[in-house]
């Protein structure tokens, strides 16, 4: 039988590999930036968060950090943790233009302010990446009243 601390190095073990697989070591995700201040904080962020949530099966890991990311850009105020997911979304083989969909698509449920301040966070994430993304093609359609009208 597992002691309580034998249990908490293995939830811990398990989710430091998560953690690994979404971060890939990068210097941009919360954890690494407040384990020298909390470093209680970070180990409930690797046993909780990684160890038990994105472990759990059901999702796959692209699923999951979308999810995440329109979850941060709906509270708003996030930033730190939006540049971590959306890295972690690029991490995972999340597409740029994905991620970019997801928060156009959070308009109508989260606003328009906040989905503008999330896309300006995707935009820092994608330079500070080397990303570029091609320009939509002009709409054919037009915006104004149908013709004859």
């Amino acid at each position: 039988m597992m002691t309580r601390e034998e249990r908490a190095m293995s939830r811990y073990d398990q989710g430091k590999q998560v953690f690994d697989y979404y971060t890939q070591q990068s210097k941009h995700h919360l954890s690494d930036e407040i384990g020298d201040v909390a470093p209680e904080i970070q180990r409930y962020i690797v046993e909780f968060v990684f160890g038990e949530i994105y472990a759990r099966p059901g999702l796959s890991p692209g699923e999951k950090t979308l999810t995440a990311i329109s979850a941060l850009a709906t509270l708003g105020s996030c930033e730190a943790e939006l540049t971590a997911n959306i890295n972690n979304a690029l991490n995972v083989a999340v597409a740029p233009k994905k991620i970019l969909d997801t928060l156009i698509h959070l308009i109508p449920y989260a606003g328009l302010p906040r989905t503008l301040n999330a896309i300006r966070v995707a935009q820092r994430v994608f330079a500070d990446r080397g990303i570029t993304l091609p320009r939509p093609p002009a709409s054919t359609r037009s915006h104004g009243a149908p013709d004859g009208e």
